[in-house]
């Protein structure tokens, strides 16, 4: 109660001063009982009040606990429990009632009715951050508002997080102190902004509101961090940024949110990407739905996940790229540079290169997993790929630019691909410390192709394959010796089930592709300087008219020239025969076994080598020839035979099928005729065998011996529409007609035995098809028979025939001076006894 001194003097004027000494007594004693029950009502409900020449002093405890104690310089009743407090230190307790928060302000407004302190003006506050983010730096202090305290026993270590805001509004029944204004805060090197803060002392939390902004330097780099908000849990060492960026020289790093969990020591333990996770550096942009990492104490990552549709883009424009995959695991070493990371789930990596070629040059690498591999590079931070290990249908494709001519170019690109269940690709690196492709192995259904200029390729499968890349020659790449650009193939090896199918280069000016070969054999090895590839161990090749096989098979890429050797076994199917009398018959086949074989594709020539001892044998149904050497002409549909050396024979069989005989005559047998000659030249145009050297030839009505003989084989019925025949490997031998023979001519020292029959003469004409012989000679040597019935005949020309006995005889009387000679116009000999029959 209070009493009016002015209303007291208009009515006790006379008792007034004793009136006055008794009302001050009697209001002084009951405002001390007053307030002795209130301050015991205060102690029963935690609540404690204190008032002296330091200040104000209002504290609330719980069990007792205290929650908090506000202390202000000087205390200014406004009425209605309302208080106006300068110079206000407001210090939180945590759960343990142990002193964990200050909040600090020059004018602030407590209303102890509602428990709201508000603070209009500027305020600083020293926050205890989460256990995670303690050091051995500054301690926490309880501070009076000028004279430090002693830290806290419980935090001995804690140096606090220093926030400065104003408009800061604190609710007491909700623990929670909140701002809209903007706020201001540094810890650990780091200075942050927000606008709008909220700090929940209960459940130990702060909240940054909007606008969240840190920078300072970590690792030597300056780094900015942003987000639309933050959170962070002291009690759980956690704090969630919501769609933060994260800056630091030319690399950045955002998600929809993000989550960091904190050690002891105050380093990252762990850090989650949740959303929209982009990692982006100068070059390259990484995208995922999640990232998950985990931290050393340096706050260095260790290990990492990607995950959710990963996908990496390439922005620098001469080394565009792109890759993908479901997942990304990587490893790091203890400076936080990887040493291995693995793609799975359909990871894909494909690098542009247009450093030397605006077009670029691919290069690219895909498999069910891929684990790529590193070393330390020429920095410490920096790092090297090693190796890249594609798990599961692997594919690697790379370019490479070759030199190219008559297509008025000089150069353009080959494309080389390789497939595989396991791929293992090393690398090396070059002068200027980047990695460039060294070898590859691949195992399990593997293929290597290789697409080259003018529409050629040459693609074969294998069980394994180990392939070796040729350095970068470009600017800026591997050096001398190397590749003339791209990814060029050294050389490569394929063992086990060797399939291969390769496609010529088209003719220049042509639209028809080129002609189509295919393959098998035990292993196959590519040699990129000379680029001839060989087939080894049972080797087998199919072409557009042929066929090989031969334990080893060089095949050179560039000019589809073939070298084969160890036992080779040629099979040549020619053109399909002309003859509009055998034109449903099938094309013609000829085989050739040999030692060696060289068949060359621009000349059309083919040769085949043996030795006089082990010579070169060729046969078509049953005519054969064999020599040393064998060699065609595609182009002019020619054949050559030769000995080894000088005085050395090949041998020739002719096998003509005999004429359809008439019904009911008996069969007649196949016309056969050897040949044995130091040389033998065909001419498939004209049909013509020609043998030189000394000939022999033996038929089944005998044997003839010169110095030259040509064969004539049947010529080919033609219409007035047939082509010319195609330019081959080989000719159609002996006219593929089987050897069907048209007339024999024999030339030089004639010698002629049949069955009782000996001739001599200068030239002998045989006809196959009424089977008459014409025996010449000179004037000085005419012709001569010695006839086992009829004794010597002679003439200028001697006809007889190889059905029956007669001989005519065509000559002058000159032939009569022949010691015991006879000349007749026409003789008719008795047939022999077993010719009447």
């Amino acid at each position: 109660m209070r009493l009016s001194i002015p209303r007291l003097r208009g009515v006790l004027i006379a008792g007034a001063a004793l009136l006055v000494l008794v009302l001050v007594a009697y209001i002084g004693i009951g405002r001390y009982r007053s307030l002795m029950v209130y301050r015991r009502l205060l102690k029963k409900s935690g609540i404690s009040f204190t008032h002296d020449t330091n200040g104000f002093t209002y504290s609330q405890s719980v069990l007792d606990k205290k929650i908090f104690t506000l202390h202000a310089a000087k205390a200014t009743q406004l009425g209605s429990g309302k208080w106006a407090l300068h110079d206000a230190d407001l210090t939180l307790f945590d759960k343990n009632g142990v002193a964990a928060d200050h909040i600090m302000g020059s004018e602030i407004d407590y209303d102890e009715s509602s428990q709201i302190v508000r603070a209009e003006g500027v305020v600083d506050m020293d926050l205890l951050p989460p256990q995670g983010l303690t050091n051995s730096g500054r301690a926490v202090t309880e501070t009076d508002g000028k004279t430090p305290k002693p830290p806290s026993a419980s935090k001995p270590d804690a140096q606090p997080i220093h926030v400065r805001t104003s408009g800061l509004v604190y609710m007491r029944k909700l623990r929670v102190a909140s701002t809209e204004k903007e706020v201001d805060f540094s810890y650990g090197g780091m200075q942050c902004t927000a606008i709008g803060a909220e700090f929940d002392s209960g459940a130990s939390t702060l909240r940054l509101l909007s606008q969240v902004r840190m920078q300072g330097v970590a690792h030597g780099q300056p780094m900015v961090v942003t987000a639309a908000q933050a959170e962070m849990n002291r009690d759980t060492n956690i704090t969630t940024l919501t769609q933060p960026t994260v800056t630091s020289a030319d690399r950045s790093a955002s998600a929809d949110r993000a989550v960091l969990n904190l050690r002891k020591d105050g380093s990252i333990e762990r850090l989650q990407g949740i959303d929209h996770v982009v990692l982006r550096s100068e070059f390259q942009r990484v995208t995922a739905a999640r990232l998950d990492a985990t931290l050393n104490p340096q706050t260095l990552p260790e290990k990492a996940r990607l995950s959710g549709d990963v996908v990496l883009t390439g922005t620098d424009n001469t080394r565009p790229m792109h890759g993908s995959a479901a997942t990304v695991d990587a490893v790091f070493d203890a400076h936080g540079v990887p040493t291995q990371m693995t793609a799975t789930g359909g990871a894909k990596l494909s690098v542009m290169d247009r450093r030397a070629d605006v077009r670029g040059m691919n290069r690219s690498m895909e498999g069910a997993t891929i684990v790529a591999s590193f070393l330390p590079g020429r920095g410490r931070s920096s790092a090297r790929l090693s190796e890249a290990h594609a798990i599961g249908s692997g594919h690697a494709a790379g370019d490479s630019i070759v030199p190219i001519k008559g297509a008025g170019v000089a150069e353009a690109r080959k494309t080389t691909q390789i497939w595989g269940d396991d791929l293992r690709l090393a690398f090396v690196g070059d002068a200027n410390g980047r990695s460039e492709a060294h070898k590859l192995d691949a195992t399990g259904h593997t293929r290597l192709q290789q697409d080259a200029p003018m529409g050629a390729q040459t693609a074969s499968s294998s069980d394994a394959l180990t392939v070796a890349f040729a350095p970068d020659t470009r600017p800026g790449g591997g050096g001398k010796g190397a590749a003339p650009g791209g990814l060029g193939v050294a050389s490569a090896v394929q063992s086990g089930h060797v399939t291969m199918n390769n496609r010529a280069a088209a003719k220049v000016g042509s639209t028809e592709p080129g002609a189509v070969s295919n393959g098998v054999a035990d292993s196959a090895s590519y040699d990129g300087a000379t680029q001839q590839l060989t087939l080894s161990g049972n080797a087998h090749l199919d072409g557009d008219n042929s066929s090989l096989i031969a334990p080893v098979v060089v095949i050179d890429q560039v000019t589809e020239d073939t070298d084969a050797r160890g036992g080779v076994q040629t099979t040549i199917r020619n053109a399909k025969s002309m003859d509009a009398a055998q034109s449903a018959k099938p094309a013609p086949v000829t085989h050739v076994l040999s030692s060696t074989a060289h068949f060359v594709h621009a000349t059309r020539l083919a040769e085949f080598h043996g030795t006089d001892a082990e010579p070169v044998k060729m046969w078509q149904d049953a005519s054969q020839v064999q020599a040393a050497t064998l060699l065609f002409d595609g182009v002019h549909h020619t054949l050559s035979a030769r000995g080894a050396a000088p005085g050395s024979l090949i041998h020739a069989v002719f096998a003509g099928t005999p004429a359809t005989p008439k019904p009911g005559a008996a069969a007649k047998p196949a016309n056969i005729l050897r040949v044995a000659s130091q040389k033998m030249d065909y001419n498939d145009v004209q049909r013509e065998a020609t043998f030189s050297g000394g000939v022999t030839m033996d038929g089944s009505k005998g044997e003839v011996r010169g110095q030259r003989a040509v064969v004539f084989l049947t010529p080919a019925t033609k219409s007035a529409s047939s082509p010319p025949p195609p330019p081959s490997a080989t000719p159609s031998v002996f006219g593929g007609s089987g050897g069907q023979i048209d007339r024999t001519v024999v030339s030089g020292a004639v010698q002629m035995d049949q069955p009782g029959r000996h001739g001599t003469g200068e030239q002998l004409l045989y006809t196959a098809a009424d089977g008459s012989y014409i025996l010449t000679g000179t004037a000085a040597v005419p012709p001569r028979i010695v006839d086992a019935q009829q004794g010597t005949v002679t003439g200028a020309t001697l006809l007889f025939s190889d059905q029956g006995s007669t001989i005519v005889v065509a000559g002058d009387a000159a032939a009569a001076k022949t010691p015991g000679g006879r000349v007749r116009s026409e003789m008719n000999v008795r047939p022999k006894p077993e010719e009447r029959q």
